[in-house]
């Protein structure tokens, strides 16, 4: 009777200026974009009064488990912090950067971080709306996106907070006290300019407030777990 969907925020159109919030304009510009739209709207399709649907899209996730108990372990990632810690810890020799003619200050491109354990935090007050509005019980059936009692429910989440690829990178340089090899590349095909995300629904109807806000602890905690993952290595090996 409930379900919660992870979407993305590169469904917004990019032409639109920044913030984006969840009634902006709609481009996917990727195959991946295009099809976690497609899910959105089969979703709000099928969603009803008995059916709550609660749609998340996510900006830039990034970081780890404070704790380093748990964190990212895909061989091949992609996304740019993970990739520069990477670099950082000898994992890769470069970190590529795609693009510095971007219509940014710097010129390359421009996102909003979130740091996972607050992705995963909103999961849990994602549930307890839709439990609530379930126990409220008074379904409007008007049609509108935000029936109460069920229906379909849209929200961002991210930290309301644009940082180019050039300041991510030299955050991470300064947290980690080091200098990161690196090598420019062409724009990658269905790359937005800029996306940061308006999350100020996600805080006033979710109850939902990001505890790790700040580049930096992301950086930090994403540090802390591929150390751990070191270690890891070193006793299998």
């Amino acid at each position: 009777k409930r379900f919660i969907f992870s979407s993305t925020s590169a469904v917004y159109d990019d032409a639109e200026p920044p913030p984006h919030h969840e009634e902006s304009r709609v481009r996917p510009l990727s195959p991946y974009a295009e099809s976690k739209y497609a899910a959105e709207r089969y979703l709000a399709e099928i969603a009803s009064p008995s059916f709550a649907v609660c749609v998340l899209r996510y900006f830039n996730v990034a970081g780890a488990d404070a704790r380093a108990r748990c964190g990212d372990c895909k061989r091949a990632a992609t996304t740019l912090i993970k990739t520069a810690l990477e670099v950082a810890a000898g994992k890769r020799g470069e970190l590529e950067i795609y693009g510095t003619d971007y219509p940014t200050p710097d010129g390359t491109a421009i996102r909003d971080y979130i740091h996972v354990s607050d992705v995963a935090a909103a999961h849990g007050c994602a549930l307890d709306f839709l439990q609530r509005q379930a126990q409220a019980g008074s379904g409007d059936r008007s049609g509108s996106s935000d029936r109460s009692g069920g229906g379909f429910h849209l929200f961002n989440l991210g930290s309301g907070k644009g940082f180019s690829v050039m300041e991510v990178i030299e955050t991470v340089e300064s947290v980690l006290q080091c200098r990161l090899a690196k090598i420019i590349k062409p724009r990658r095909a269905g790359d937005p300019a800029a996306l940061f995300a308006s999350a100020d629904k996600a805080r006033q109807m979710l109850a939902w407030q990001p505890s790790w806000p700040e580049l930096a602890a992301m950086i930090a905690h994403g540090w802390a777990w591929e150390q751990t993952l070191r270690r890891q290595a070193a006793r299998r090996s």
